[in-house]
């Protein structure tokens, strides 16, 4: 950010500010994510890591003194509803600024640039490497890496399939990453778009046990990729690896059963058997704000309790009477960022941007009740173009 960002603003004479959101008491943001659409069952603890984070937060004290409340907004897993929603909460709802996990941020990314409202989210599209009012705690989609393929390759398979929904060209352009990756690693490798409730699953199975496939690649829903498997072996195929982008989730595990055994899962966050005080933060403050979620161990409520958080401490950043640009400015400045000790120390002034290359893996145990941390820490490098 240049030098000439403002600060944050002074009060009005009755001790108010004038910021989108903020009064004296509560600062008000927007939450987007898809509740409905295309692969919204990934997302469906989402809130529920809102609701901890910001729960904890308030319990806390708030943020310099304000109480932390927010409205949420429903994007279908669309980007033109994306932006839609978007324009509403700053507009009308009146929100300071919006916490996103989607994977449709590119519908709204210039208008909240143009704005300057800031974002915090899930990176799933290169916007997020472009625009400097939007900030994410990771950069897994910028880039292809050799990470994943150095993992698979330890297991011997050597024809690799990348499942991925036909819909989302965010999930097509990180699947065609997952290709490079396995090619870099001398594994043959190819695409297959698969959505559920329209394609086959078992038909879909067969099809891969006899074209040979001894390596699975998954960005579908945890209940596809177990269906599909299960038709692969009920074939006589079982995958030499199976690694799936999704479905970090014990319960759901055991529910799926032993078809999932063996599935490996990358992290770019503690991994939950890791246990220790910030896991146990979190999960109270699942139990105690976020109810409704019958399990705290669930990806996607960890993402959004770490979005959180990351916003907070922008706002916290940005002193007592924060403005847009004084939020921008401040989180831009960070340099020891841990989600308080949920991820590995970051610098967003040094890597704002900067593609992930180092991954934990989890692996579910031969009777899929539980996942087992397989690689604490894996990296890679990044592919040139």
């Amino acid at each position: 950010m240049g030098a000439g960002c403002s600060t944050a603003s002074p009060p009005d004479a009755d001790g108010s500010c004038t910021s989108p959101g903020v009064t004296k008491d509560q600062i008000k943001l927007g939450f987007i994510y898809p509740d409905t659409g295309v692969g919204s069952t990934l997302f469906a603890s989402a809130r529920a890591g809102v609701d901890a984070r910001l729960g904890l937060a308030n319990a806390e004290g708030g943020v310099n003194g304000r109480r932390v409340t927010y409205e949420w907004r429903d994007d279908a897993a669309d980007p033109d509803t994306n932006a839609r929603v978007a324009r509403d909460l700053v507009e009308d709802a009146g929100v300071f600024g919006l916490i996103m996990s989607s994977t449709n941020v590119s519908g709204s990314a210039r208008y909240l640039s143009d704005r300057g409202v800031p974002v915090t989210g899930l990176d799933a599209e290169p916007v997020w490497s472009q625009y400097q009012n939007m900030f994410s705690f990771v950069y897994p989609t910028q880039s292809a890496v050799d990470t994943f393929g150095t993992y698979v390759r330890q297991s011997g398979g050597r024809k690799a399939v990348v499942l991925t929904q036909p819909l989302s060209g965010a999930v097509t352009s990180f699947g065609d990453k997952v290709i490079r990756s396995m090619r870099a690693a001398g594994i043959e490798a190819t695409g297959l778009t698969y959505t559920a409730g329209v394609d086959d699953a078992a038909a879909t199975g067969r099809r891969l046990a006899a074209e040979g496939t001894d390596v699975l690649l998954s960005l579908l829903d945890a209940r596809s990729l177990a269906e599909i498997l299960g038709s692969m072996r009920s074939a006589g195929a079982a995958p030499t690896a199976t690694l799936s982008f999704t479905g970090y989730d014990t319960g759901l595990l055991r529910q799926l059963g032993p078809v999932m055994a063996g599935v490996s899962i990358p992290l770019y966050f503690l991994p939950f058997e890791a246990g220790g005080p910030p896991l146990e933060e979190y999960r109270n403050a699942v139990r105690q704000y976020a109810p409704q979620l019958t399990s705290p161990d669930q990806e996607f409520a960890l993402h959004s309790y770490i979005e959180t958080d990351l916003f907070l401490r922008g706002l916290a950043d940005a002193g007592a009477c924060p403005t847009r640009a004084s939020f921008i400015h401040s989180l831009h400045r960070v340099t020891n960022y841990n989600a308080r000790g949920l991820i590995a120390p970051i610098s967003i002034a040094d890597d704002f941007g900067r593609q992930q290359i180092c991954y934990a893996f989890v692996r579910a145990n031969a009777t899929a009740t539980a996942f087992e941390v397989t690689q604490k820490q894996l990296c890679g490098r990044i592919l040139p173009d």
